[in-house]
């Protein structure tokens, strides 16, 4: 599967680089729950570095707040070499991950996001990808391995599932 080709639906379909980048996407679903198994996942994941690129968890009304703040804390938890954010309430999760010491950026548009991870990302890293599926994190999953494909940073094929 080449990087033109991603599945554009978010079933975290994942992804292993000839150049020695692992990504993958699970843009889908998020909730407190799946967030919490995916970094728990994600951890114990033979790699360099874990970098993550996180997104809102929508539809949790007064309870998002509270949830992302606790994300924060779970993705300090991680071994993450970086953490990006993206989307209103993600900016909590950053705020809570800086402070207990973890690289963090958060990403203002798909761009931006694509390019901090870009810009850090090498062989030998992984990189999770989640969000809600409203968030639409796959276009900057999509756009960041193209461009690093493009780069030659990373030459893609289909490693799991069809």
């Amino acid at each position: 599967c080449r990087a033109g080709d991603l599945p554009d639906d978010g079933h975290a379909p994942a992804y292993r680089g000839k150049g020695g980048i692992t990504f993958i996407e699970d843009c889908y679903n998020a909730s407190p729950d799946s967030m919490k198994a995916a970094l728990a996942m994600f951890k114990e994941f033979p790699c360099k570095r874990r970098f993550a690129l996180l997104g809102d968890m929508l539809e949790l009304g007064e309870l998002s707040r509270e949830a992302h703040e606790e994300l924060g804390r779970l993705a300090a938890e991680s071994d993450l070499y970086c953490l990006v954010t993206y989307g209103e309430n993600a900016k909590r999760t950053a705020v809570v991950a800086a402070a207990k010491g973890v690289k963090t950026l958060h990403a203002n548009n798909y761009r931006e996001a694509a390019d901090a991870l870009l810009n850090r990302i090498e062989p030998g890293d992984a990189l999770l990808v989640k969000a809600s599926r409203g968030m639409a994190l796959e276009k900057v999953a999509g756009n960041f391995l193209r461009r690093a494909e493009r780069c030659r940073r990373i030459t893609l094929w289909h490693e799991f599932g069809d």
